[in-house]
């Protein structure tokens, strides 16, 4: 039974698949083929927060809020009674 792939769109002709997207970034740094990024790609890539230093996606860090932990690592939660 042959398949047919008449009805399936063909990507845009402007399409420029050289394009590096974060996500592109991000699966350099695990590739086999040429792995990884220059400090700047990867610093580009990653945020701080000053206050409880949690490292995360740039793009996610405008939704970030903080989470104040213990010097082990534990989260400071409120306990209500």
């Amino acid at each position: 039974m042959a398949i047919d792939f008449t009805d399936v769109p063909l990507p845009a002709e402007n399409l420029d698949l050289g394009y590096e997207t974060d996500w592109r970034k991000i699966v350099k740094l695990d590739c086999m083929d040429r792995p990884g990024l220059s400090e700047l790609e990867f610093f580009g890539l990653f945020a701080k927060c000053d206050v409880c230093k949690l490292v995360m996606a740039r793009l996610a860090f405008s939704s970030h809020n903080c989470v104040l932990q213990t010097e082990d690592g534990l989260e400071l939660t409120d306990v209500e009674e």
